[in-house]
């Protein structure tokens, strides 16, 4: 266990970050915009417009970073 710490501390020092995320790990939710809701009608009636949890984030307003998995770096 801690030779596996030790592995992924000196891996992070050495690896380039990512440059999707640019290191954080995560970024702003794609399909929200980071609102946390989408505007949803149900049977395209522009009249009465729901607000809906977005399914990508789950109302955390980012999403993970799929190209480093998270992890911020390559």
């Amino acid at each position: 266990m801690g030779f596996l710490f030790y592995v992924l501390t000196r891996q992070k020092k050495v690896a380039l970050p990512c440059g999707v995320c640019r290191g954080k790990g995560f970024y702003i939710c794609k399909l929200c915009n980071g609102n946390a809701t989408l505007e949803w009608s149900p049977l395209f009636d522009p009249v009465a417009m729901n607000p809906c949890l977005c399914p990508t984030c789950d109302g955390n307003r980012v999403q993970r970073c799929l190209n480093c998995l998270g992890n911020g770096y390559s």
